[in-house]
């Protein structure tokens, strides 16, 4: 299953082993007096509309490959068409994985979405949004929910069928979901970018989410949106671009809100400019031929395929995320965070109960464990971490928690209590719901489960049960509340409390949701991010 394995090999090596400049930034564009084709999605939602494939930027291709996103032209503006644009460059990794998953609940690879082409030309975003929406002034608008899809940066697409938002828009929301360049694209650094001063030397996919949310802002109410109201949420590699994104000081002032599923690993990157610059080199036969402008106009020229191929064998995956490079990201989240000098927000950060078992292939035994701890923790540490998972059934239960654990969830405990410690909001939930039968025996509540609960888009070859309707309502109740309004609590719904270092209390979201003390908690004494915190308790 190696959809989140692309993402997350850098996390596996690693566990295994001033202001900004808006320089060269998309301006946003202006209103156009054309109006956005719109369809109806079905006789399920005859309430709702879509509009699909609008290019928030030109195509980054020929000269602009490896550039920041440019300004579309004022005819090109308000194209969109009645179908998806075509996902962005990638592998079949998002394709696998979705493969494996319906593999283990007994169904063929044909039940797996695909998308229909994939290309360099795929900076487009999507809308779904309430029929009889308002575009006048001084007319409600409604909140806005921005999808940042995950896959590692490497895979993925933003209509995946899991994303599409028509059930959340049908509640009387604006959902918007947006693509942006992957892995070799997206996340790439040469020393002959330095040559051009009008230029980014980095973190192009980071530049792509950046634009689209300057688009959205400026079109909001081109859809009945509010400009002043819009949440970014993303899961996995989308939820750590999001983390990226808090600390960008550019992208600050573009969304109110976030949410978080399953990601706050980026607080774990140390990678710099430098180490990016010279994995690059892996992609030349011969490094030295040339000067840096002429190597990167070499790589310029390839065919999008030829360079997809290429990283595919040479681009080290450790290196498919942003990088702290003193200009649009001027240090690394977790340094934001222990700055403290991150603006509060109102955050929901969550994780899955079994994030990581899905990846660790059978027999698992206690050497497993203790080869983990040796390259992990220090040696004075490894008697009381085993002493804390004596209570689980298996040794591969036992090595998700600690790998699961260091990777997602103590992660996300660090950033909510920081948050709330900065004078932010912080909610922190914890999803353990397994679906019926053989596949949800086989993976637990896997990574990415959570998706179709809030989003209520349930793959048909997904086993769903009453208690999984009922478990829909409830999330979806917490996160459009959320959307709305920053809180997740309102009529009919279980109480959530807030998230602080005193306070560790979570939303248990399952069969039954409750509230209860933070699962591993205890564990992520030895696997936060930051020791001096952990250790404050």
């Amino acid at each position: 299953m190696n959809r989140y394995l692309g993402k997350l090999r850098p996390l596996m090596l690693v566990f295994a082993l001033a202001a900004c400049s808006n320089q060269g930034l998309l301006a946003p564009p202006t209103h156009a007096s054309q109006p956005f084709f719109q369809r109806q999605i079905s006789e399920k939602y005859p309430a709702v509309r879509e509009y699909l494939g609008i290019p928030f930027a030109k195509p980054p291709i020929g000269d602009l490959r490896w550039r920041a996103p440019q300004a579309l032209d004022s005819v090109d503006q308000h194209k969109n068409t009645a179908q998806f644009a075509p996902a962005c460059m990638q592998t079949r990794g998002g394709v696998e994985w979705y493969e494996d998953v319906a593999g283990a609940f007994g169904h063929g690879p044909e039940v797996a979405p695909e998308p229909e082409s994939v290309s360099e030309d795929c900076l487009y975003l999507n809308v779904w949004a309430p029929a009889n929406h308002k575009s006048r002034p001084n007319d409600e608008l409604l909140p806005i929910f921005v999808w940042i899809h995950g896959g590692g940066n490497t895979s993925g697409w933003s209509y995946e069928p899991n994303y599409r938002g028509a059930a959340l828009a049908n509640e009387g929301i604006v959902v918007v979901s947006i693509a942006y360049r992957l892995g070799i694209f997206g996340y790439f650094s040469h020393p002959g970018m330095a040559a051009d001063k009008q230029a980014h030397i980095a973190n192009f996919g980071l530049l792509d989410q950046i634009a689209a949310l300057q688009w959205i802002k400026e079109n909001a109410s081109s859809f009945g949106g509010d400009a002043n109201n819009i949440t970014v949420a993303g899961e996995s590699a989308g939820a750590a671009n999001i983390g990226y994104l808090l600390a960008t000081p550019s992208a600050r002032n573009l969304f109110a809100r976030s949410i978080h599923q399953s990601g706050s690993f980026e607080l774990y990157d140390e990678h710099t400019l430098r180490d990016v610059q010279r994995a690059a080199q892996t992609l030349l036969p011969n490094p030295q031929a040339n000067t840096a402008s002429r190597q990167l106009a070499d790589l310029r020229a390839l065919d999008a395929k030829q360079l997809l191929a290429l990283a595919d064998e040479k681009y080290p995956d450790a290196f498919n995320y942003p990088v702290a490079d003193h200009s649009l990201l001027p240090t690394s989240v977790l340094n934001l965070y222990e700055r403290r000098n991150n603006p509060p927000r109102n955050m929901l950060i969550g994780s899955n109960d079994d994030e990581w078992y899905m990846y660790l292939e059978p027999p698992v035994t206690e050497a497993s464990i203790d080869a983990w701890l040796t390259d992990e923790l220090p040696g004075a540490d490894h008697a009381r971490v085993k002493a804390l998972l004596v209570p689980y059934a298996s040794d591969r239960i036992r090595l998700d928690k600690l790998a699961g654990g260091k990777i997602f969830r103590c992660g996300g405990y660090y950033l909510a209590a920081r948050n709330t410690e900065q004078q932010g909001q912080s909610w922190v939930y914890h999803f353990s719901r397994s679906r019926e039968g053989i596949g949800g025996e086989t993976l637990r509540a896997y990574h990415g489960a959570e998706i179709p609960y809030m989003f209520n888009t349930h793959d048909h070859w997904l086993p769903t049960s009453t208690e999984d309707t009922r478990l829909t309502n409830t999330m979806m109740g917490y996160w459009l509340n959320f959307i709305r309004s920053g809180n997740p609590n309102g009529d009919g719904l279980p109480t959530w409390p807030m998230f602080s270092k005193e306070n560790k209390l979570v939303q248990k979201l399952d069969a039954t949701t409750e509230s209860i003390f933070a699962p591993q908690a205890e564990l992520c004494e030895f696997l936060m991010p930051n020791k001096d915190y952990s250790q404050s308790d």
